[in-house]
C-alpha cells in the first residue's frame, strides 16, 4: 500500500500556548491517541470512551454514609485536581486545520470554592438494584438516545441499594463506583492511577474528626503542574530523528495495515450495545501459568520492556508493536494433545516476543507510534475504513492493577474503611472494533473482550474469549503418555 507523505514530527506543534481570546487559559493541540481517538463525530458519540467499576465493601458500620463518601471524594478531586492539572481539561474543536482534530484546554479555577463546585459536578451518587456494569451499560444506551455531544474528562458515581444518602452503612455493604473518562484525555493505566490517588486521598477526610476543610491553594500555579506534552518528555531528541525514524515508520504503518488484513473474527455492519466479558483465572491456575511460561520460554520471556513507566503522569499515552501471521492456520497444534499444543504455544509465544523485541528495540517507538496515531487520525477522518465483514482483536496488556489501586482503603490513623473487591475496566465501541486486554488484580489474572454486540455476535465474543483462556490453561497441564 503506497502511504501519504507524513509530516515530520514537530515537537512545538503540541506544546501549550495561550487559546485564542482568553487570558486564563493554556491548550495545546492533541497528539498521537489523542487525536485517534478524539476525532471529533466519533468522540461526540463515546467512541472508544472507557469505564472503570470499582466495587467497595463497607468494612465497619456507621463509619461512612453515601454522602460522606462523596463530600471525601469531592475534597480529594480537588486535592488531586491541584497536583495534577490535566484531569481538569476540556476538548475543543474547530482551531486545527482537520476540523476533527482538537486541541485540549485548561482553564484554573478563580477561586477553591469553584473548584469545589466542579468536583460537585463530577460526582453523583444512585440507588439501585443492580452493579456499575449495568449502570453503565444503562448510560451507554441513554447516551445514544441523546444528540452526539463529547463527554467531559471523567464522572463518577456512587451506586448502592442504600436509597437513604445519609444513613449510615452497615458493614458488608456494597458500593460500586463507576468511573466514566473520555479516552482523549485518558488511558488505561492513568485511569486507574487516578482512582487510587482518590481513594487514598478521600480516605484521609473520612478518618474520624478530620477537618472537612482544604488547605490553601493558590489557584493559578498549578499550570506549573500541566503534563509535558509527550514528545517533549520522551527520551530522544524528536528533532534529531531522521531516515531511519522515517524508514522504520513507513515499516510499522505497512505492517500494521497489512497485519489487519490478514485475519480477524466475523463481523456484521450495524451497531448494537457496547459489550464486555470477563474470564477470571484462579490465583492458583494464575502462578502456575507464570512459573510454566518461564520454564518452558526463559526467565526473560515475561518481560517485554525493562524500564518502569513514568510515575503518575495522567493523559492517554500508548505505543505498541504489530505481530505478524504471514499463514496463520500453519501456526495451529498438530493434535488436541497437550504436548502438541503446548508446543505450538511455545513457537507462538516466542514469535510474538521475538515481535515486540524487534519493534521496541527502537529508541524512538513512542514517537513512532505517536506518528502513527497521528496518521490515523487523518486517515479515518478522511476516509472510513471500508467494511471487510471481519476485524482483527487488538490484544492488550494492563499490567498489575494492584500497582494503582489499593486492596484496602484505610484511614492514616489505620482504621479499615473499605475493601476493594474488584477493579473492572472495558472499553466501548460502536464499531466493529475487538479488543483482547489482560491484567492482573490480587494475584488473579483477567481476561476481557470488549466489542459490539450489533457487529460482532455474543456467543461468538465469549466463544473466541474462552479459546484463548483454554489455551492459556493448556500451558500448565501435564503431559500423559
Amino acid at each position: 500500500m503506497s502511504l501519504p507523505e507524513l509530516p515530520r514530527l514537530d515537537a512545538s506543534q503540541f506544546r501549550w500556548h495561550p487559546a485564542p481570546g482568553s487570558s486564563r487559559t493554556l491548550q495545546r493541540l492533541a497528539n498521537g491517541t489523542e487525536a485517534w481517538v478524539g476525532i471529533k463525530d466519533e468522540n461526540a458519540k463515546g467512541q472508544y470512551d472507557t469505564y472503570l467499576n470499582t466495587s467497595l465493601r463497607v468494612q465497619e458500620s456507621g463509619a461512612l454514609s453515601l454522602s460522606t463518601l462523596r463530600d471525601a471524594l469531592v475534597l480529594a478531586l480537588v486535592q488531586v485536581r491541584f497536583a495534577h492539572p490535566d484531569i481538569a481539561c476540556d476538548a475543543v474543536w474547530g482551531q486545527d486545520a482537520s476540523p476533527s482534530k482538537p486541541h485540549l484546554q485548561y482553564t484554573p479555577p478563580e477561586s477553591t470554592e469553584a473548584a469545589l463546585a466542579w468536583a460537585r459536578s463530577r460526582v453523583a451518587i444512585t440507588a439501585g438494584g443492580y452493579d456499575g456494569l449495568q449502570l453503565q451499560l444503562d448510560l451507554s444506551r441513554q447516551r445514544r438516545s441523546r444528540a452526539p455531544k463529547s463527554a467531559p474528562s471523567f464522572s463518577i458515581t456512587l451506586l448502592s441499594n442504600e436509597s437513604d444518602r445519609e444513613r449510615r452503612l452497615l458493614a458488608g455493604a456494597k458500593v460500586d463506583m463507576l468511573i466514566r473518562f473520555n479516552h482523549i484525555f485518558w488511558d488505561a493505566m492513568s485511569s486507574r492511577d487516578f482512582t487510587g490517588q482518590i481513594l487514598r486521598c478521600a480516605a484521609k477526610h473520612l478518618q474520624k474528626n478530620a477537618a472537612q476543610t482544604l488547605p490553601s491553594l493558590e489557584w493559578g500555579t498549578e499550570i506549573a503542574r500541566l503534563a509535558t506534552p509527550l514528545l517533549d518528555a520522551c527520551a530522544v531528541d524528536v528533532d534529531t530523528l531522521g531516515a531511519d525514524f522515517e524508514a522504520a515508520r513507513g515499516e510499522f504503518i505497512d505492517a500494521l495495515l497489512r497485519s489487519g488484513a490478514s485475519w480477524g473474527l466475523p463481523v456484521t455492519n450495524s451497531t448494537g450495545d457496547a459489550r464486555s466479558e470477563w474470564f477470571t483465572f484462579s490465583k492458583e491456575q494464575t502462578k502456575k501459568m507464570i512459573q510454566a511460561v518461564k520454564t518452558r520460554l526463559g526467565q526473560q520471556a515475561t518481560r517485554l520492556v525493562r524500564a518502569p513507566p513514568l510515575e503518575h503522569r495522567f493523559g492517554s499515552c500508548q505505543a505498541g508493536a504489530v505481530v505478524e501471521f504471514k499463514d496463520l492456520a500453519s501456526w495451529a497444534p498438530a493434535t488436541d494433545h497437550p504436548g502438541s499444543v503446548q508446543e505450538a504455544l511455545g513457537k507462538l509465544s516466542r514469535h510474538v516476543k521475538d515481535s515486540y523485541d524487534y519493534w521496541l528495540r527502537n529508541q524512538f517507538q513512542l514517537p513512532l507510534g505517536i506518528s502513527k496515531d497521528n496518521f490515523l487520525s487523518a486517515f479515518l477522518s478522511s476516509s472510513p475504513m471500508p467494511f471487510t465483514g471481519s476485524s482483527i482483536p487488538i490484544f492488550v496488556t494492563d499490567g498489575l492493577v494492584d500497582n494503582y489501586v489499593p486492596g484496602h482503603v484505610a484511614t492514616p490513623d489505620g482504621e479499615q474503611l473499605l475493601d476493594v473487591e474488584s477493579c473492572v475496566f472495558g472499553v466501548d465501541t460502536y464499531m466493529s472494533d475487538i479488543l483482547i486486554r489482560m491484567e492482573s488484580w490480587k494475584g488473579a489474572t483477567v481476561l476481557s473482550v470488549c466489542y459490539n454486540d450489533g457487529c460482532l455476535q455474543a456467543e461468538t465474543a465469549r466463544e473466541f474469549l474462552g479459546r484463548v483462556a483454554q489455551f492459556m490453561l493448556a500451558f500448565i497441564q501435564e503431559e500423559h503418555p
